[in-house]
C-alpha cells in the first residue's frame, strides 16, 4: 500500500487546536509510521520518524541541486513526507547556469529560485514539526533540525563528486568544483551539456573559458585511478533534459496539427537520458533565441 501524506496534512491539523494536535494528529502520526516508516519503533519512535523524513527531505534536494532541478511551487502541500518529488506545476532545469534562476514566472521575488530551495525545504520541515509538537519536544525538534545541513552537504558532495567523476574525498574538491560552476556562470555555459562534457575534457579544452579550471582538474584527476570515471560520469550526467522550447515545440504540433511525434521522441529520450542516441544530437542544444522568453506558469 503506497499513499502520498503532505507536509501541510499535518500541518492542517496542527493548526485546528489542541484537541486535533492529540487526537488526529497522532493518528495520521501512527499511520505514517506502520505503512512507510516501521523502523521507527519505541518511545522515540515519533523523533526518529521525524528524523528520517529531514534525512529523506535532504536527499532530495540533493538531486535536484546535483541535477539542475527547480520545482518552482515548495509549498509545504506540494512536500511529501517520503522525500519525493510531488505536484509538477511550473518546474523546470537549468539551463545556461544561473544559481536564482526561476522557473515560475509568478514567483516575482524569486523565494524558489533554484538557489533557494535547500533553505525552503528546512523551512518547510520547520514547519511540519511545528505539527508535531504535540509528539516531538522542542529540543529533539531544534537537535533533529539542526542535522539538516550535515544531511544536505554529506549528499550533495556525494553526488557532485560523481558526477566529477571522483571515487574518493579530497579537500581541494570543493574549489574543483565551485571554480568550475563560476566558469559556467561568467561565460552564460548550458549546465547539463557542460556537466556531460566532463567525461571529455578534451571537448571543454576546445574552449579557452576552461584552461585554468582544466588544470586544477587535471591535477586531481591524477591522485585517483579510477578506470571506471568515464562510465560513472556518463551514468549520472545526463544528455538530455526536458528544456522548455522542447517541450513548447512538441505541445504545439500536438495540440495545432494534431502530430504526437515529438512527444514520442521526448518520452522515449528522457525515459533513458543518459544513453546517446544517433541523429538525436539537436535534443541538446541550447535554446533558440525564438524561445528565449518562454515562461511556466501554475496554469501552464
Amino acid at each position: 500500500m503506497f499513499f502520498i501524506i503532505e507536509f501541510s496534512t499535518l500541518e492542517w491539523y496542527g493548526f485546528l487546536g489542541v484537541l486535533h494536535q492529540t487526537s488526529q494528529v497522532k493518528q495520521l502520526t501512527d499511520f505514517v509510521i506502520e505503512y512507510h516508516y516501521q523502523h521507527c519503533q519505541g518511545e522515540n519512535k515519533y523523533v526518529d520518524f521525524f528524523n528520517a523524513v529531514v534525512q529523506k527531505t535532504t536527499i532530495m534536494i540533493a538531486h535536484w541541486q546535483a541535477q539542475g532541478f527547480a520545482h518552482g511551487v515548495m509549498n509545504t502541500d506540494n512536500m511529501s513526507i517520503l522525500g519525493l518529488t510531488i505536484d509538477y506545476e511550473p518546474f523546470g532545469f537549468l539551463e545556461t547556469y544561473h544559481p536564482k534562476f526561476i522557473c515560475n514566472h509568478s514567483d516575482y521575488e524569486g523565494r524558489y529560485s533554484f538557489d533557494q530551495q535547500p533553505n525552503i525545504a528546512l523551512w518547510n520541515l520547520s514547519r511540519l514539526v511545528d505539527s508535531l509538537s504535540s509528539l516531538i519536544n522542542a529540543k529533539q525538534a531544534k537537535a533533529a533540525l539542526n542535522k539538516y545541513q550535515n544531511y544536505l552537504v554529506e549528499s550533495y558532495s556525494a553526488l557532485m563528486r560523481q558526477k566529477f567523476g571522483l571515487r574518493e574525498k579530497d579537500k581541494q574538491d570543493h574549489a574543483l568544483i565551485t571554480q568550475f560552476f563560476d566558469v559556467l556562470y561568467q561565460h552564460k555555459k548550458d549546465y547539463t551539456n557542460s556537466l556531460r562534457q566532463l567525461s571529455d575534457v578534451n571537448k571543454l579544452a576546445i574552449n579557452t573559458d576552461f584552461n585554468d579550471w582544466i588544470e586544477l582538474h587535471d591535477k586531481r584527476i591524477s591522485q585517483e585511478n579510477n578506470h571506471n570515471r568515464i562510465s560513472m560520469m556518463n551514468s549520472v550526467n545526463p544528455n538530455y533534459i526536458l528544456r522548455n522550447y522542447l517541450a513548447e515545440v512538441a505541445i504545439r504540433k500536438a495540440e495545432d496539427d494534431k502530430d504526437y511525434t515529438e512527444i514520442a521522441i521526448l518520452f522515449d529520450l528522457l525515459s533513458k537520458p543518459f544513453e546517446v542516441y544517433k541523429n538525436m544530437e539537436s535534443y541538446t542544444y541550447k535554446t533558440p533565441d525564438w524561445a528565449q522568453g518562454l515562461e511556466v506558469s501554475c496554469s501552464s
